[in-house]
């Protein structure tokens, strides 16, 4: 599995919209101070694949991925295995009671995501996406 792309938006350390942009990376090092975001990259990775997060321990503790404030959470991946592209959005809601089970959608057609800020999942080549910046 080859991670392209991640849009992170109300989930762990990261309240505002950030994007990762891992085309024409081989190679990659998340490098930064405490606090800075570093494990919550690879907890979005996770949460997007599987639904949860490892170090979370059981599943029924998806409040940890919410922002402190957030009212909503979004996590979209773009990513390549075996030679194919697919896509996943998983998305986070809190209301009066409490933070709701993640709802997911995945996709390995060419078409956007639900509630993504990137272009379609295009072949290698067609589309490039400016290099992220948080």
């Amino acid at each position: 599995m080859r991670p392209l792309r991640l849009h992170i938006e109300g989930f762990g350390s990261f309240r505002e919209p950030a994007e990762i942009d891992f085309t024409d990376t081989d190679y990659f090092a998340l490098v930064g101070p405490t606090g800075a975001g570093k494990s919550t990259v690879i907890d979005a990775i996770c949460f997007a694949l599987y639904g949860t997060v490892p170090r979370w321990g059981a599943q029924n503790v998806v409040h940890l991925a919410l922002a402190p404030s957030a009212t909503l959470g979004r996590v979209a991946l773009v990513f390549e295995s075996g030679g194919r592209r697919f896509g996943v959005v998983r998305v986070l809601t809190r209301n009066a009671r409490g933070p709701s089970a993640p709802r997911s959608r995945a996709s390995t057609s060419s078409t956007r995501a639900a509630g993504a800020r990137w272009p379609s999942c295009s072949p290698p080549g067609r589309a490039r996406w400016p290099r992220a910046r948080r």
